[in-house]
């Protein structure tokens, strides 16, 4: 397994993987997407795993307001060969 970060070229990869756990309705846009994982307060991964992308996690090292790690996403691809 492997953790990615997400960069502006992977927004699309980011995006089908959202939208796939969407209840088969995509819903989210490239610029909702871009927003919450192209940010400078959390770090966020694409996880690949035999050859394919598999997930996301989005995460703080050190949340302020406690002083522990918090993980915001922890999402899986939903049926989609990526």
């Amino acid at each position: 397994m492997i953790f990615q970060p997400i960069t502006e070229d992977l927004l699309d990869i980011v995006l089908e993987i959202i939208n796939s756990n969407e209840n088969g309705v995509p819903s989210r846009t490239i610029e909702e997407v871009k927003n919450e994982f192209l940010n400078l307060n959390t770090e966020s991964y694409l996880i690949f795993l035999e050859n394919k992308y598999i997930g996301i996690i989005d995460f703080l090292k050190n949340n302020p307001y406690d002083n522990c790690p918090w993980i915001g996403l922890l999402m899986i691809s939903w049926g989609i060969p990526l």
